[in-house]
């Protein structure tokens, strides 16, 4: 099994409108409490947040905020693919105008056992405990 540092940042997904979906905010709850870390759960997954997420982890990285640390995301498991191509290599969706990161996937790592998925790949929706590592 895989063990990861204490994140120095935790970001859930924002509750949905009319939704009343918490479920990223309560999987990560427990860390946050035993971390003493607050959670994040400004970003959205259907209004661009994840785009604009990937946007503030990028500059904090090109910042070097963020070497040596861990941040750990609870998001939506249909955008997770997305997200992580924009985070592991810090680049734009390629539909719109950014690179193409089709033929870079050895940037990110799974460490989710037999639910390993090529990358970029998708998430599985009957996948709750996986865990995909991104290292820079």
């Amino acid at each position: 099994s895989a063990s990861f540092d204490i994140p120095t940042l935790l970001y859930a997904r924002a509750m949905e409108p009319h939704k009343y979906v918490l479920r990223s905010i309560e999987t990560i709850t427990p860390l946050s409490a035993l971390s003493g870390v607050p959670i994040n759960a400004s970003f959205g997954a259907n209004d661009g947040g994840g785009a604009a997420l990937a946007s503030l982890i990028n500059d904090k990285i090109h910042k070097g905020l963020l070497c040596g640390k861990t941040v750990l995301i609870c998001f939506k498991h249909e955008k997770i693919p997305d997200l992580a191509n924009r985070l592991a290599l810090g680049v734009g969706d390629s539909a719109n105008g950014g690179s193409d990161y089709s033929d870079k996937g050895s940037a990110l790592r799974s460490s989710a056992g037999s639910n390993s998925y090529p990358f970029p790949g998708h998430w599985k929706g009957s996948d709750f405990d996986g865990i995909w590592a991104v290292k820079w």
